[in-house]
């Protein structure tokens, strides 16, 4: 065999090799994918079947492996001889349909009844705190008692008199305003006692008697009173005419926000 006839001999093999590789390898990725294929539907077929904890797939069957039609109800239409209280009974049925976990409405409402009063009963008894305080005989509140009695009550010492406003006009008149402001402020807190508005016990702060009073009107009124008193009586301030005379031209307003303030006691 001449050179040139065996250069053409490893020619063509080598050209057969090159036609034989590509269809080789296109077969055995071809191959490699369908198995894959076939691994991704075994898989799905799973997952469908009940594959995991606690999965449901109504629209599919596992006996047909494929797809299958799901059952739907149709609503109930009310016919035109339901009874006429047949909204009382829809209204009931959509009362006990759970909202969320096992809460209906009938358990939200029942909830809203009990706490609107208990929230009531636990304000009033945050606004009447302190009437029971200084060994307060609440269960006697209603007995009647001196002037005398209840000047002794009063959170600090005063001379009694027989009317402690006179009194308080008589210092306001020689131009005592500190004295006169202290009478007319004790001369206040005997007439509340008196209307039921608080109770005057041994032991208790001007805030406390503050906090007792339920009518806002009386309370603001009191509380102008009871500053000027204060610096007087505690502080030793001098108190001056112009603010002696703010207390005491409300006399009159002051007796009649004591009228409200026993209606609401």
């Amino acid at each position: 065999m001449t050179r040139l006839s065996r250069k053409i001999s490893i020619a063509i093999a080598f050209g057969l090799i090159l036609l034989i590789m590509p269809s080789s390898v296109a077969r055995a990725q071809t191959d490699d994918a369908a198995q894959r294929a076939d691994e991704h539907v075994e898989n799905a077929r799973g997952i469908l079947d009940g594959g995991f904890v606690g999965s449901n797939h109504p629209w599919y069957s596992s006996e047909d492996d494929d797809a299958t039609l799901i059952p739907i109800s149709a609503p109930r239409a009310r016919s035109t001889g339901d009874p006429w209280y047949q909204f009382i009974l829809d209204f009931i049925e959509w009362m006990s349909e759970p909202l969320f976990y096992d809460v209906n409405m009938w358990m939200i409402l029942l909830t809203v009844l009990i706490l609107i009063p208990l929230i009531w009963f636990f304000v009033k008894l945050y606004k009447n705190r302190g009437k029971n305080l200084g060994g307060g005989a609440e269960a006697d509140f209603d007995e009647e008692r001196t002037d005398a009695q209840r000047m002794e009550a009063l959170p600090f010492e005063i001379k009694p008199a027989d009317n402690l406003l006179d009194v308080a006009r008589k210092f306001a008149e020689t131009g005592r305003y500190a004295d006169a402001i202290i009478y007319l402020f004790s001369h206040q807190l005997v007439e509340l006692d008196r209307a039921h508005v608080i109770r005057l016990t041994k032991g208790k702060t001007n805030r406390q008697y503050l906090r007792e009073i339920n009518l806002r009107e009386l309370r603001s009124l009191m509380e102008q009173s009871t500053v000027a008193f204060e610096d007087a009586f505690f502080g030793h301030y001098e108190i001056n005419k112009a603010r002696f005379e703010q207390c005491w031209q409300r006399i009159d307003e002051f007796r009649g926000l004591v009228m409200r303030g026993r209606a609401m006691a």
